[in-house]
């Protein structure tokens, strides 16, 4: 084992290639063979942890004899300064490790907003090292992107994030790009809208691009980026929605979705003008629902249905709640109402669109 020289009276140790999932317990438990621990400092974005030993011979001993995966080294700490969290906040920053493909603040966007609606992302350099800061709708919303997305990567093979509360209250974008957004004023420049892509496929074609992949047709990018996060999730309840005309309403949408099932809640994404969320009662509705709708017509813009990555709309402000609602075509199950009413043949489709708006 490599270690630089110092003194022995150092009781202080530098753990580097620390795997991400340690916690503070588990460096604990690595270490404390080699004698007790008085206090640890992680550091997960750089995969680094201090080590604070009772005694120098303890460090020493730790330093000299441990056998593992881990790199350790004498530091030259005589304490270690424990920074105060910042308080929950609906500002986040983001920290990355692994950056294989380069930062747009549209990708954040597509990641963030199944747990609550995004307003600003600024994508920003620091010594060489790129973050971000993300402005939410609210704490709740922040919290949920936390403690869902820290540690997990924007593709499968880079882009992993480090996700901890800023000390901003919120964000000012002064004009928009690729790396500054402000997505509470509209703007005409998001990624993929015009393309009306999906927030996975958002994800695949950018990654397609970044690897100079030849372009032969949407089938073939979706094919060459199959590993990606996303694609072996499982089908859910819930729809994600695009190129949703600005006079289509919630209620229009309950009546056209509630046709192939119980429609339990829909959300409108402000963050996103044209996309919505819709959860129905089962993955069979849904992806009769999905099947039936897709690429439809709906007040003069083709309808754009895929599954969504998130196992429920998550019950935020601007979200309509239908669990209830006994306006539903199949509202009591094994009635014999219900047993009668049948899904709309392919047909009769463009009549029901034109019946529901």
């Amino acid at each position: 084992m490599m270690f630089k020289h110092v003194s022995d009276s150092h009781r202080i140790i530098l753990a580097t290639k620390v795997p991400h999932d340690f916690s503070s317990s588990d460096i604990v438990a690595a270490f404390s063979s080699f004698g007790k621990i008085t206090d640890t400092l992680s550091l997960q974005s750089k995969q680094q942890a201090f080590i604070e030993f009772e005694s120098a011979d303890s460090a020493k001993k730790c330093v000299e004899t441990y056998k593992g995966p881990m790199r350790l080294y004498f530091s030259n700490k005589s304490q270690l300064v424990h920074k105060e969290e910042p308080m929950a906040s609906r500002v986040l920053h983001i920290s990355f490790d692994k950056l294989k493909y380069p930062l747009i603040a549209d990708l954040l966007l597509t990641a963030f907003m199944p747990y609550g609606d995004v307003h600003k992302v600024l994508i920003c350099t620091d010594k060489g090292a790129n973050y971000a800061l993300a402005e939410m709708d609210s704490v709740e919303s922040a919290a949920r992107v936390k403690e869902s997305l820290n540690g997990q990567s924007l593709f499968s093979d880079g882009n992993r994030m480090a996700i901890g509360y800023s000390k901003l209250q919120e964000l000012e974008v002064k004009e928009q790009s690729d790396r500054c957004r402000d997505y509470t004023v509209p703007f005409n420049e998001n990624v993929g809208v015009e393309e009306g892509l999906s927030a996975q496929e958002l994800l695949e074609e950018f990654k397609a691009k970044m690897e100079g992949l030849e372009s032969g047709g949407e089938g073939s990018r979706r094919a060459e980026a199959k590993n990606l996060p996303g694609n072996s999730i499982e089908p859910t309840t819930v729809l994600f929605l695009q190129n949703v005309s600005k006079e289509v309403t919630v209620m229009n949408l309950f009546t056209l979705f509630g046709c192939f099932g119980n429609v339990d809640a829909i959300r409108l994404l402000e963050s996103k003008p044209g996309a919505a969320l819709v959860q129905m009662s089962s993955k069979e509705e849904a992806n009769t629902a999905k099947a039936q709708l897709n690429g439809c017509s709906l007040r003069g813009q083709e309808l754009s249905v895929s599954g969504a990555k998130v196992k429920e709309i998550y019950r935020t402000k601007g979200t309509a709640e239908f669990k209830d609602s006994k306006g539903k075509r199949y509202y009591k199950p094994g009635s014999k109402n219900c047993s009668n009413v049948a899904v709309v043949c392919m047909c009769l489709r463009s009549r029901l669109v034109k019946f529901c708006m």
